[in-house]
């Protein structure tokens, strides 16, 4: 799936899809932001990533510049169970030149069009950046973990417009 997004290409391709050409370049641009090994990127990926995910893929002038990896998650919205999206891995080749806005607002497009939520974790420093993107920020006490021991990441949503009383999640960190 394409997605128009100003002047950059935008490419959404399922996992199972997903060339080793391809492979090496997102593990190029996440060891930019996660400095590990190429071999441990591919394990990662390979580990985490279902055939059904997707990789969102952002092109400047042919070249691939910004990507994220969206995971299909299930999780609970006051006692009611939802279908989402898990935005991970967001990341870029190069910082300051908007490269996070066209990801988010490509992934926002995405979400939207398969017709789920989206879901985040993120460092409290990088609310505001979301923040600008519609998504919201789940209070702390709202929201119950199972299986995650010491978390210290903020809870973001998109794309639910009730009030969240309760969220429940014990799916795959992403």
């Amino acid at each position: 799936m394409k997605i128009k997004c100003r002047m950059f290409e935008t490419k959404v391709v399922q996992h199972q899809n997903l060339t080793e050409r391809l492979l090496l370049d997102i593990c190029a641009i996440k060891s930019i932001s996660w400095p590990h090994s190429l071999e441990s990127q591919k394990r990662w990926i390979s580990k985490n990533l279902f055939t059904t995910d997707y990789h969102l893929l952002v092109y400047n002038n042919g070249s691939l510049a910004a990507y994220m990896n969206l995971v299909k998650i299930k999780f609970f919205i006051n006692g009611e169970r939802v279908s989402g999206l898990g935005v991970g891995n967001v990341c870029s080749a190069q910082k300051g030149i908007g490269l996070g806005g066209v990801v988010m607002l490509a992934a926002n497009q995405f979400i939207k069009a398969q017709n789920v939520s989206g879901l985040l974790f993120c460092k409290e420093e990088l609310q505001s950046f979301y923040q600008k993107y519609d998504w919201n920020t789940i209070p702390d006490q709202s929201i119950a973990f199972s299986g995650f021991i010491n978390y210290s990441f903020k809870t973001m949503i998109l794309g639910v417009g009730a009030y969240i009383e309760t969220l429940e999640y014990a799916d795959r960190l992403f």
